[in-house]
């Protein structure tokens, strides 16, 4: 046995000579583990040089030869910087080669690999060419996404200080769009525990919710998939896309409706919308709103025209219909989609909880409007441009808090007048006179009465001197300098 030698020749790059060597030793001996591992770090040597020169046929040939000695899975050390090797030339072979990478996955299958940073980069070479690749969910399954490593799991930043997704993120969404590519109902429902789990321990990544709600919504599953849906909704509310998923999981014909022209409200260039146009016009028509769809269709058209895509046979047999060719289509249904999408946009926070506010302050010069809740906490948000009815100090609401910040701007859902405010709001509102202090600087000022201190903001100490006589009403609030419950004034007049 000559392992020494084959070595000695193999490092000094006499690559012939090492084969034939290491050949005759496994021909004496072929169940001897020295001459196949001598053999297959030959044939990785050789692979390594063909990998520099980009020869294909030879570098599957040698990777070929490797699998026949069978090597034992305990050659870590051989398997990962074989790993590496395949995994370098893979991700540098042109993109739209799926026959290519085939061959190449068929070839190693049947190794043992082990989790290693080398089989990992071989997981995302593979990755890279998955777009047409029939066989990716076979090469997944093989790799088995168990093999991941913690490093997997973490964002990276590229040379140039980009972010990047991580590995195990992008596997699981490749996987989960070829699956739903696939139409392949027994993976779909294997795969969807580990989209779940994933989604779970790292809430920090965005797709995996998505991709669950529409593998839900491959298997049936359609209330779930709804449900699931309106936290990645609410995180992406201006991607048309998520609103078309949501109308595609609402079980309600009149939401699902809503959903789509919400989607149509975002912005978006029109060579994105046309699958969705084509589908609201369908439901346009099944509701006889024949003006509305005509214009959804002429729009489609033009886009693909411009773009010169093919038409489908919906759009011609639709305009060959009777009477569709002299209907007047709208300039456009953006008027249209805003009258119907305010259902879509309350139920996406229809399952916040529900507090009552009261209006603390209006500031119609930057239409904002102060607040304070039942358990006493303060914030200010945004009012509408055209509201129904105009807001006023001492307006009793109800309101969902999208996000409540205490010093910055909230967002509110759902905004509405309550009707039983005065029975929300007994016991912490109150009628109190006395006489005012002022700060010396006037930023504030406080009235004492039965030892209990209102607070009073600066914008109602106008006109007012210390010591004058008022009355007004208060709120109960929270004293943010004593860290303790306390009251302010939401009004007050000087007494005559």
């Amino acid at each position: 046995m000559s392992f020494k030698e084959v070595t000695e020749l193999r490092k000094a790059g006499r690559l012939d000579e090492a084969y034939k060597m290491a050949a005759a030793d496994l021909s004496s001996e072929p169940e001897n583990i020295w001459p196949k591992r001598a053999m297959a770090w030959v044939l990785y040597e050789w692979m390594k040089g063909e990998s520099r020169d980009k020869n294909f046929d030879g570098f599957v040939r040698h990777m070929e030869e490797i699998v026949k000695l069978n090597l034992p899975g305990d050659e870590t050390l051989f398997f990962e910087q074989l790993a590496w090797v395949l995994a370098r030339f893979v991700i540098e072979l042109p993109l739209g080669k799926p026959d290519a990478c085939s061959r190449i996955f068929n070839a190693v299958r049947t190794i043992q690999f082990g989790p290693s940073g080398g089989f990992s980069y071989l997981l995302r070479a593979f990755h890279r060419h998955r777009g047409g690749w029939k066989d990716y969910i076979p090469f997944c399954d093989w790799w088995n996404f168990d093999h991941l490593q913690d490093q997997d799991y973490r964002y990276y930043k590229t040379e140039k200080g980009q972010k990047v997704m991580p590995l195990a993120e992008q596997v699981c969404i490749g996987y989960a769009q070829a699956v739903l590519s696939s139409g392949n109902m027994e993976k779909a429902e294997n795969f969807l525990s580990r989209l779940s789990n994933l989604r779970r321990q790292h809430p920090e990544y965005q797709y995996p919710l998505y991709f669950e709600s529409k593998i839900l919504l491959m298997l049936g599953r359609k209330a779930e998939a709804f449900q699931l849906l309106l936290p990645f909704v609410r995180q992406k509310r201006n991607d048309f896309w998520v609103w078309q998923v949501l109308g595609d999981a609402a079980q309600d014909d009149d939401l699902a409706f809503s959903c789509y022209c919400k989607a149509l409200t975002c912005k978006c260039k029109e060579e994105m919308l046309v699958g969705i146009k084509e589908k609201f016009a369908r439901m346009l028509i099944s509701r006889k709103l024949y003006r509305e769809a005509k214009t959804e269709i002429e729009q489609v058209l033009q886009t693909r025209k411009a773009n010169q895509w093919g038409v489908g046979c919906y759009l011609i047999e639709v305009q060959e219909e009777a009477g569709f060719n002299t209907i007047a289509p709208n300039t456009d249904n953006v008027s249209f989609y805003h009258s119907h999408a305010a259902t879509a946009g309350k139920v996406l926070y229809s399952d916040l909880p529900v507090e009552n506010i009261l209006i603390t302050n209006v500031n119609a010069g930057n239409s904002t409007a102060n607040f304070v809740t039942l358990n006493g906490k303060e914030g200010y948000f945004r009012m509408e441009k055209n509201p129904s009815k105009t807001l006023s100090v001492g307006d009793k609401l109800t309101a969902q808090f999208v996000h409540f910040y205490p010093d910055k701007c909230c967002r509110v859902s759902n905004l509405v007048f309550d009707e039983a405010g005065d029975e929300h709001w007994h016991g912490r509102l109150k009628s109190v006179s006395g006489s005012i202090y002022l700060d010396a600087e006037r930023r504030f000022g406080m009235v004492v009465k039965d030892k209990q201190s209102y607070y009073v903001p600066r914008q109602l100490l106008h006109g007012l001197n210390p010591g004058d006589p008022v009355n007004g009403m208060a709120v109960s609030s929270f004293d943010k300098k004593r860290n303790c419950p306390g009251w302010r004034f939401l009004n007050l007049r000087k007494q005559t």
